[in-house]
Formats: C-alpha cells, sequence, structure tokens
C-alpha cells in the first residue's frame, strides 16, 4: 500500500501514471519476497489535497509475474550500464530525465558548459569522503 498527495483529481488517469512505474513494480517485487507469497500488485490511496476540502480515493495497480520477471532483467541491464560507465569514468547525460519527478538534483550543474562543470560541482556539491558509506539518515 501506498499514499499519494495530488492537487488534481485522482481520476483514472492519475492512476494510469503507476503502470508502468519503478516505484510500484519494486513494491510488488519487494512485497513477494518479504512475505514469501504472491503479491499482486499495489494498493494506492490518493488524497486530493485542495483548497478548502480533501477528497480520498483509492486505486489499483496490478503486476503479473512476466512484468516482474521483465523488471528484473531491465535492471541487471541497467546495472550494468552503470557499472560500465563507472569503469570509463563517463556518465553520459540522461535529459529525457530531467523534469521527471520534480527534476534533478544535477539539472543545474548538466544546464553548464562542459568545461566549467568540474569547477561548478566543486563548489556546489560536497564529495564523499574515500571508503564512507552513504547513511540516509546523516544529514546533507
Amino acid at each position: 500500500m501506498d499514499r499519494k498527495t495530488t492537487g488534481s483529481t485522482p481520476s483514472p488517469y492519475y492512476f494510469n501514471q503507476f503502470e508502468p512505474n519503478n516505484q510500484m513494480t519494486l513494491y510488488s517485487l519487494a512485497s513477494q519476497i518479504v512475505m514469501s507469497s504472491p503479491v499482486r500488485g499495489v494498493i494506492i490511496d490518493a488524497a486530493q489535497i485542495a483548497e478548502g476540502f480533501s477528497r480520498f480515493t483509492r486505486g489499483f495497480t496490478y503486476r503479473t509475474q512476466d512484468q516482474l520477471d521483465e523488471w528484473l532483467t531491465d535492471l541487471k541491464f541497467w546495472f550494468a550500464k552503470a557499472e560500465d560507465y563507472a569503469a570509463e569514468g563517463y556518465w553520459p547525460m540522461n535529459d529525457t530525465a530531467c523534469d521527471k519527478f520534480g527534476g534533478c538534483r544535477f539539472r543545474e550543474v548538466c544546464s553548464k558548459s562542459p568545461s566549467v562543470r568540474e569547477q561548478f560541482l566543486k563548489s556546489n556539491f560536497t564529495k564523499q569522503e574515500e571508503g564512507e558509506r552513504w547513511n540516509p539518515l546523516k544529514p546533507r
């Protein structure tokens, strides 16, 4: 189950954005693993928050085992690509992802000329220390 908020009316059109959707597919897959039980999908409780009223609607997004298997195959492909990029030391820009989910944190970096990006990164971002593990509880 997931809870979402929106300013728009949670209609069938709203719920269509979750098919396909990485987050919901991963929830379905992880639920099967954690619960050791077949999980068909995710319940989405949507709350429309507007001035003077709120509206609540429940929707569903389903995944077949074939879809979950395909997602895992694709994930392995993308992990292999990421390993290749890391080995090459080059990460190609994916400008089609810039606007998804409110924008990428590095959008401002990518908008700079390639000749100044490294300096911009150094002056506006903190590099993780070598060997330090990322901790989601540590303020950044």
